[in-house]
């Protein structure tokens, strides 16, 4: 085994010697051969017979992007029209270049969004999976486009990951039994799904070159399992590259991860995309890897005319580009764009698409507390509603990165309110300013001596770069009242470049009281703040747009020198700085505190944005907004019918849990999902969602943190398989809420498991089958969640490992039984040694409950 793993880093790039070269080579063209085999397959027929047809130039042509989000078409062999895809996961946006929609004021320019895939994994059920798919695939049919670069199945290891909200949680069981459906349902209609992103890319901090060093039993355990369940059980079409380092090599040249075991392990017959510009070189992609290098417009590097020449030199052997190109042609076979077949039709924003995007957002809302039975608020006797926070009333579609969308329409939280209630209850909104939201600093607070603008007001002095960092003279210098930025794709001024500008910010202030301010900034690229020619907040770095703040103590009369920085690369342009007085934070609540007393319901709204939660950056923590946390414990003890709902695609901390009566875990829920909230709030729809990762009570109890290994640079998985509930289960820590948790508006009973058998031989196989009874007096429904053990372990393993699960929907005294099968897989373990799966005989425990924690039922199954 050493020197196989020896040979593997060899073959991974970390030695590029002659030796290595020839060795990779000698693999590759091994794969190409078999690839390239005479095959009953008809797609796979067809692709060949393409393939012969075409010359060099025209083989790479479909290596590589054509625009920022199409392959090539050549008419000349059959391929009529572009393979063009899609950047939205949870919707189909009509764009024609990353972030920037196209036909902007066509009355048709939208599409369903639905709620982002953390929601979706926490419905627990799969046929709402399949549903969502259905979705994206009619929808991207009737858009034209043939490829969706989604789902994503990256495990949760760390509760900061900024695209948390895009994966489906911590759990590779759970991701995989919701990745399958939605994958067969999307690729039914003719449009190719991607599943990304392989792998280990779980974070976005340095994502683009942070490194990843993971064990082998760990990697199969863990991130692997959704993946190899989306090529094998799925079969996934598309596969796209991480952006990040595995073992000191870019994923998308990994020889082990994309040839080894994803082409020749798994037996993976569509082909490897990159993210955006991941591509770093041509041999050693070309012969390790990628099979299409994609980037914005132009700005493809690698996999053009390199490759031809890399050809032509030797470096690459033709049938390396073959074995690409067929990979490329096999997908456009499967999707009918080479045989002239009518191709599935599409639709867009019907109202069963509409129908779906409600019903997921009604099943992913978890119930996290209900102590008394605050919820469901009744409409017969709450006449008078407040509802406070930010979340009530913000928009969430249009942002976020890769996921964002454009719908017709969204309907927030306050929206669906009112909707259901209509004038029957009176609602009054506070938006509370303490909610972490920044005012701009007045021009009363400026010294005497700044600048003064054309309209004689003082005002900050500006200079703009025609560069990114702020080198030489500058371009144009003018006087603006505050730092305010919003021009995407236009000159912020005249002089000044549309893309790839920098200005510097430059004002005195007077601190109008004694106290710790908040001062942060809003932007899109890289921004950073000075006070005192002290750097205060560093977010010098390419990313899309988010927010920045910190804490600062100024005192009254003192004059301070603000000096803001701002660089904008491509793309959206957005620059903001803001403040937040001490006076401020706490002057909403005399009134807001009087308001809520005379209410007959309070319905409290936390949790994050798109400013926080995105691609592209990382949360720097899981502690809430500025300001939310005070507003919480200022109003629980007022009125004994709050409701706090907190709107998050990853954990949060809640140190006023314990005094909470009711908690409702809500999500970034797509266009309807306020129609959905008010529904659940009301008791039109029992809550059914089970939270698909752990909250911890701190950051620090989560394992990467506790072990101090989240970096920038290397990042070693030193806790292994204990990810997520199974570290918190083995170390006996208490987490916040648990993995597979939720509660409900009545109550399950779950009887006595049953077995098809006590005792299997190791490759066999048994059915678990369990009775639930709704004992209580409203409908509902319940997930049955099935956790193995094993008794005496010859590795370390965690107390428990979900390996199936069932929803079913009962009516008040109905039972139903359920059958959870278990495969001697489920029991298995990677063996490292081996290469492979691996079950002792012996004795486990199929543990039976509706979570984590709460397990009510067990029984013994004996392996021979």
């Amino acid at each position: 085994m050493k020197h196989k793993r020896n040979a593997h880093r060899l073959q991974m790039g970390m030695n590029l010697g002659k030796s290595c070269i020839v060795v990779a080579i000698s693999a590759m063209l091994l794969q190409c051969t078999l690839t390239g085999r005479v095959t009953k397959d008809p797609a796979e027929k067809l692709a060949n017979k393409v393939l012969g047809e075409m010359t060099l130039e025209e083989k790479v042509s479909l290596c590589h992007g054509n625009s920022t989000f199409s392959i090539n078409a050549i008419p000349r062999v059959g391929i009529n029209h572009e393979l063009t895809m899609d950047d939205g996961p949870n919707n189909v946006r009509p764009e024609t270049a990353r972030g920037s929609f196209a036909s902007a004021d066509a009355d048709n320019d939208y599409s369903t969004s639905l709620p982002t895939l953390t929601a979706l994994a926490a419905t627990w059920d799969t046929t709402d999976a399949a549903q969502f798919g259905n979705v994206i695939g009619e929808e991207a049919r009737a858009r034209g486009k043939d490829m969706m670069l989604g789902p994503g199945v990256n495990i949760m290891r760390t509760p900061l990951n900024g695209r948390n909200f895009e994966y489906m949680g911590e759990d590779p069981a759970l991701a995989s039994a919701m990745v399958v459906p939605e994958i067969r349902a999307m690729q039914s209609h003719d449009v190719a799904a991607c599943v990304k992103h392989y792998v280990c890319n779980n974070q976005e901090l340095n994502r683009g070159n942070v490194n990843v060093e993971v064990d082998e039993r760990t990697l199969h355990e863990i991130y692997l399992p959704a993946f190899h369940a989306a090529v094998v059980d799925g079969g996934v079409l598309s596969v796209m590259n991480a952006y990040n380092r595995f073992r000191g090599v870019h994923c998308s040249e990994n020889a082990y991860l994309d040839r080894d075991v994803l082409k020749g392990e798994w037996g993976f017959k569509g082909f490897i995309v990159s993210d955006w510009g991941g591509v770093h070189s041509t041999v050693n992609a070309a012969l390790n890897g990628v099979d299409v290098e994609m980037d914005a417009g132009n700005n493809i590097r690698y996999f053009k005319q390199p490759l031809i020449d890399a050809v032509r030199d030797g470096k690459v052997p033709e049938q390396v580009v073959d074995d690409k190109a067929r990979r490329v042609l096999y997908a456009m076979a499967r999707l009918h764009m080479l045989d002239g077949t009518s191709r599935q039709p599409g639709s867009i924003n019907t109202p069963e698409h509409r129908a779906i995007a409600r019903k997921i957002a009604e099943d992913a809302i978890v119930l996290l507390k209900n102590d008394g039975n605050v919820l469901p608020l009744d409409k017969s006797t709450v006449k008078t509603l407040l509802v406070v926070g930010d979340n009530a009333i913000r928009k969430h579609c249009t942002e976020g990165g890769s996921a964002m969308g454009k719908p017709p329409y969204e309907i927030t939280p306050l929206e669906g309110l009112h909707n259901l209630l209509g004038d029957g209850v009176k609602i009054e909104y506070v938006p509370v300013s303490g909610a972490g939201m920044l005012a701009p600093i007045p021009a009363a607070c400026l010294a005497e001596g700044n600048a003064v603008s054309v309209a004689g007001t003082k005002s900050w002095t500006v200079n703009f770069f025609n560069n990114t960092k702020l080198q030489g003279t500058p371009a144009i210098t003018r006087y603006d009242s505050q730092p305010a930025i919003d021009c995407s794709g236009q000159s912020p001024a005249a002089g000044v470049n549309p893309d790839n500008f920098s200005a510097r910010y430059a004002v005195s202030v007077v601190a109008p009281e004694t106290g710790d301010y908040r001062v942060g900034f809003a932007c899109d690229d890289g921004a950073r703040l000075f006070i005192d020619d002290k750097l205060i907040i560093d977010s010098w770095s390419n990313g899309a747009k988010r927010s920045k703040s910190t804490i600062v103590n100024l005192q009254a009369g003192k004059t301070y020198r603000f000096r803001a920085e701002y660089f904008q690369a491509a793309g959206d342009a957005v620059f903001s700085v803001g403040w937040q007085t001490p006076s401020s934070k706490s002057a909403p609540f005399a009134s807001l505190l009087a308001k809520a007393k005379a209410a007959d319901a309070v319905i409290l709204f936390t949790g994050d944005n798109h400013d926080i939660e995105q691609e592209g950056q990382d949360r720097s923590d899981i502690i809430l907004p500025a300001g939310q946390d005070d507003m919480v414990k200022a109003l629980l003890p007022v009125n004994p019918t709050t409701v706090v709902v907190n709107l998050s695609g990853a954990p949060v901390a809640m140190p006023w849990a314990g005094d909470a009566r009711a908690i409702v875990q809500y999500w970034f829920s797509g266009m309807e999902g306020g129609n959905a909230l008010a529904k659940v709030l009301f008791g039109e729809v029992n809550p059914s969602g089970k939270l698909s990762f752990t909250f911890p009570v701190k950051l620090s109890d989560a394992p990467a943190h506790f072990l101090g290994n989240y970096n920038p640079d290397n990042v070693n998985y030193t806790e292994g398989v204990f990810v997520g509930y199974r570290w918190f289960d083995a170390k006996d820590i208490t987490p916040l809420f648990p993995f597979g948790y939720g509660l409900s508006y009545t109550t399950f009973e779950i009887g006595d498991p049953e077995l098809s058998a006590q005792e299997i031989n190791n490759g066999g196989s048994v059915t678990v089958k369990v009775k639930i009874t709704n004992t209580g007096k409203r409908a509902g429904a319940e997930v049955v969640q099935l956790y193995v053990e094993e008794e005496k372990p010859s590795v370390p393993r965690p107390p428990k490992e979900l390996k199936a699960f069932r929803k079913v929907f009962l009516q008040p005294g109905e039972s139903r039984t359920v059958e959870l099968p278990v495969t001697t897989h489920d029991l298995a373990f990677w063996d490292v040694a081996s290469h492979g799966w691996k079950t002792n005989a012996g004795r486990f425990d199929l543990l039976i409950g509706n979570s984590s924690r709460n397990i009510t039922q067990q029984v013994l199954l004996t392996v021979k």
